[in-house]
């Protein structure tokens, strides 16, 4: 029988956390530990996530300052964040600090976009903020699951949702060279994504709602192997993009920049990654 790893998921009362509950609930080798939000501490998780009632039953939301009391030392810990942009990095250093005082063997999943960058210089020039963490960086990968075939980094930064849902639908298209032609990516996003706290962007009962964001991305001259040694990418938050591609076609170049700006590295074929807010 596998081991049970204990799981734990901060910023566990919004979207993205009762996600991430739902998919533990149903996972056969992890179990709760804490949901870890301190606005509904002490709160029923069902109470906030009708569909997880029966599943965590009486369990409740914990604060950030108790989670780590609800762990033994010695043990194994599956850390996922949920916590908002620029709050995560922040908020992951601490646990991985705490629990390395309980000697917890800790790896982490971040749901958020502090960790899709390698580099706080290229995370500041997209999101115009200092790095919470930048000590961490060298720490996690970028990469979404299907396509991590082996992860050598301790920590994983989930790419954001429109580049996960361009990977998801490009690479199969590119790795296997079934494509060789210009790809265009259209994604738009409800008002939903921009999570609950997100007042006045959420329609009312009857009401229609103009999508919050639309993106566009076009891949001209795509080689059908990825098997590029020239790479020019423009966008802003193309870097996600970049980084997960780069890992799942092992001959994609790396842009040594990596700041979602244009630029050259190598000598022979062309990727074009473009989007736009």
């Amino acid at each position: 029988m596998s081991q049970t790893i204990p799981a734990v998921v901060l910023g566990a009362s919004g979207y993205v956390g009762g996600e991430l509950l739902r998919l533990i609930a149903g996972h056969p080798n992890f179990e709760l530990a804490a949901a870890v939000s301190d606005s509904r501490a002490g709160t029923r998780i069902g109470n906030s996530f009708r569909h997880l009632a029966m599943v965590c039953g009486d369990q409740e939301f914990v604060a950030h300052d108790a989670w780590l009391e609800l762990l033994d030392s010695g043990g194994k810990l599956a850390l996922f964040s949920a916590a908002p942009h620029g709050a995560s990095a922040g908020a992951i250093a601490g646990a991985l600090k705490a629990a390395a005082k309980k000697d917890i063997d800790v790896h982490v999943v971040d749901s958020s976009a502090d960790f899709r960058y390698t580099r706080a210089a290229a995370y500041k020039n997209v999101y115009g903020s200092e790095h919470g963490a930048p000590d961490l960086l060298s720490q996690f990968a970028c990469a979404v699951p299907e396509h991590a075939a082996a992860v050598k980094k301790p920590h994983i930064g989930h790419p954001g949702c429109f580049a996960t849902a361009a990977l998801l639908a490009a690479v199969p298209l590119v790795q296997s060279g079934l494509t060789s032609a210009e790809l265009f990516i259209s994604g738009i996003t409800g008002s939903t994504g921009s999570g609950q706290a997100a007042a006045g962007r959420h329609p009312s009962p009857g009401t229609q709602q103009q999508p919050v964001r639309v993106q566009t991305a076009g891949t001209p001259a795509l080689a059908g192997d990825c098997a590029t040694d020239q790479c020019r990418i423009r966008a802003q938050n193309a870097g996600a993009f970049r980084a997960a591609l780069r890992s799942v076609c092992a001959r994609h170049s790396r842009d040594p920049a990596g700041q979602g700006e244009e630029k050259s590295v190598g000598r022979r074929d062309t990727l074009r990654f473009r989007a736009g807010l």
